[in-house]
């Protein structure tokens, strides 16, 4: 069985026993307070110097034992891919229509009975959705009136605007995703979301060094306001080997679902 060894990154994740004076009690330890972790009690992102990261062993080990630490975790890289259904370039593709719409042999269409839930009512009307990947172009035609900015930041630049880096052409996974729930319908522009009436957000959490103080972020982000996390997205699993969420996304998970009754829904497909 081969493993590999994890990538650590100079990110620290130091829980304190107490929240007074964290700056000075972290740069007694020779870390430097980057922020308070966002939606942890008393969890701090913290650095070492460069010059001092080859000993960050050492100085775990070290700390470890203080009083005033309850936990401290060096970062791990990890390897995080977009999900999505597979797409064809077959040209007659289009004209295959018995895989286009699949169809039982009793003639009913096999599909998401999305036209009969329009017809009860249901349309997103409410909800908040927001979309945790490579982040939101919010300024899209489909999709501006209907983004809220409460349910969308930037986890990797640490700011709340979600918009993508278009310098890498492979950042648009998170806008597609957003218009597939949310986009607007009736405004003769591209096409219409499953809930075009919901609210959508988004939080750019993909374009960058992924770890799981970076996935419990995003997953702990302004709980009280959105309603549905969506992300398609996982671990790079082999089949033999499956990766779970780490200490940080549990407790985000485990915090949204049991205390604030969130949802959150990620897309198994590779």
């Amino acid at each position: 069985m081969h493993f590999v060894r994890p990538e650590l990154v100079n990110e620290f994740v130091i829980e304190l026993a107490v929240e007074d004076q964290a700056k000075e009690v972290l740069e007694s330890m020779g870390f430097e307070l980057v922020r308070k972790l966002h939606g942890f009690e008393r969890s701090y992102l913290a650095k070492l110097p460069e010059n001092s990261l080859k000993n960050a062993p050492k100085i775990i080990h070290r700390i470890k034992r203080s009083a005033e630490i309850v936990l401290i975790e060096q970062q791990e890289k990890l390897i995080r891919t977009k999900r999505d259904f597979v797409t064809w370039n077959d040209p007659k593709y289009p004209d295959m229509w018995y895989l286009n719409r699949a169809s039982l042999k009793d003639g009913n269409e096999v599909d998401l009975n999305v036209q009969e839930a329009w017809q009860l009512g249901y349309s997103g009307k409410g909800v908040v959705v927001t979309i945790m990947d490579d982040g939101l172009d919010h300024t899209h035609p489909d999709l501006a009136a209907n983004y809220a900015e409460e349910a969308s930041c930037d986890v990797n630049n640490g700011d709340r605007d979600p918009m993508p880096n278009t310098t890498n052409p492979d950042n648009k996974h998170g806008t597609r995703c957003a218009g597939q729930v949310a986009a607007i319908g009736n405004n003769s522009n591209c096409i219409v979301g499953v809930a075009f009436n919901a609210k959508i957000g988004g939080i750019r959490m993909l374009d960058g060094t992924i770890t799981d103080r970076v996935e419990a972020e995003s997953l702990n982000f302004n709980q009280n306001y959105i309603d549905i996390y969506s992300g398609s997205w996982g671990p790079d699993d082999t089949g033999r080997i499956y990766e779970g969420p780490g200490r940080l996304a549990s407790e985000a998970f485990h915090k949204g679902a049991t205390t604030v009754s969130k949802i959150f829904e990620f897309i198994l497909i590779k």
